[in-house]
C-alpha cells in the first residue's frame, strides 16, 4: 500500500467486509495520503452495513468518507460502450456502476482492489477439511450440469493429472479457487470497469497469497477467521471498532451449529439428509 501511494493518487473503496478493512488497516501510516470511498449500487440504503460500517468507522479515524452513486441507468450509447469493451458483458449492472464512477471524482484516481485473500479462506471447504481428492469429481460437482460439458471434464482432467507430480503444497480446492474462480471472474470484472477507472489490486502477489496458504486451516476458515483478524490488530487495531459483515443473532447460531457439525465432518452428512426429507414432503 505505501508503494502504491508513492506512485498513484489512489482511493481505498471500504464496505462492511474483511478484506476493504485489510486494505484500510495497511494505510495507517500514510492514511492522509488516500481518499476513501463507497459505491452505492442495487439496493444499498444509508442503513445498509455496506455504507453504515465504513462511514461510521472512518468517522473515528477521522478520515473522509464519499458515497459515489452508481443507482443511475447508464445511457445506451454508454451501454454499448461497455459492451464493446468486454465480451460478454454484464451490461444491466455492471454499466450501471461504471457510470456512476465515470460521473465522479474517481475516473481521476487508482481503485484500489480488495479481492484475492479469499484464496487462503477454503472457500470450498468452508470447516478446514475435507475428504481425500482421488479424481475430478468433487470439481464436477461444483456446478450443476459441469458432468456433462465435455470441454470443462476434458480441461479439468488434464489439470488434474498435472497436478499429481507435484501441487507445490497448496491444497487442491484452494488452487481451484486461485486458478479457476477469482482468476476468471476478477480478471474479466476488471476488464469491464477499466472503462471507468484504473485499479490496483494489492493482494494479486503470488508471494503473499502463498504464505496466507502456508497457515493453518483453522485459522483462516469461517466464522472466526483468526489469520485475518490478527493481521488487523497487527496492523491498526483501531479499525476493529466496528463489526466486520454483522450477521443477526439467528443466523450466528446458524454459523455455529454449522461450524461445529464441520469440525465433527457431520455437516455434509446432515445437509444432505435435510435435503432428502424436504424432497420427499407431499
Amino acid at each position: 500500500m505505501a508503494a502504491g501511494a508513492m506512485r498513484f493518487d489512489m482511493s481505498l473503496p471500504l464496505t462492511g467486509g474483511l478484506d476493504s478493512r485489510l486494505l484500510l488497516a495497511a494505510t495507517r501510516d500514510i492514511a492522509d495520503t488516500l481518499s476513501y470511498h463507497t459505491l452505492r449500487y442495487r439496493d444499498l440504503t444509508p442503513e445498509s452495513d455496506d455504507l453504515r460500517i465504513p462511514a461510521k468507522l472512518l468517522k473515528q479515524l477521522n478520515l473522509p468518507h464519499d458515497i459515489v452513486d452508481c443507482t443511475a441507468p447508464a445511457p445506451t450509447w454508454f451501454q454499448e460502450t461497455f459492451a464493446d469493451n468486454a465480451l460478454p458483458s454484464h451490461v444491466e449492472e455492471g454499466a450501471t456502476i461504471a457510470y456512476g464512477v465515470a460521473r465522479s471524482h474517481l475516473r481521476d484516481k487508482i481503485a484500489v482492489i480488495g479481492c484475492c485473500p479469499e484464496v487462503a479462506r477454503c472457500f470450498y471447504y468452508r470447516f478446514g477439511t475435507h475428504e481425500p481428492i482421488t479424481s475430478i469429481a468433487p470439481f464436477l460437482a461444483i456446478e450443476r450440469g459441469w458432468g456433462d460439458i465435455p470441454f470443462i471434464r476434458d480441461h479439468l482432467t488434464r489439470w488434474f493429472n498435472a497436478l499429481q507430480s507435484s501441487n507445490h503444497g497448496v491444497d487442491l480446492f484452494d488452487l481451484f479457487y486461485w486458478e479457476h474462480r477469482v482468476g476468471g471472474f476478477m480478471a474479466h470484472s476488471q476488464l469491464e470497469q477499466s472503462i471507468a477507472y484504473e485499479s490496483f489490486m494489492p493482494f494479486n502477489h503470488r508471494r503473499m497469497l502463498s504464505l496466507l496458504l502456508s497457515a493453518p486451516t483453522k485459522s483462516r476458515v469461517a466464522p472466526h477467521y483468526r489469520l485475518y483478524k490478527a493481521l488487523l490488530k497487527r496492523m491498526w487495531p483501531e479499525t476493529l471498532a466496528q463489526p466486520i459483515n454483522p450477521v443477526s443473532t439467528r443466523q450466528a447460531l446458524g454459523d455455529r451449529l454449522r461450524y461445529m457439525l464441520g469440525r465433527m465432518g457431520l455437516y455434509e452428512a446432515t445437509r444432505k439428509l435435510s435435503a432428502q426429507i424436504k424432497h420427499r414432503r407431499p
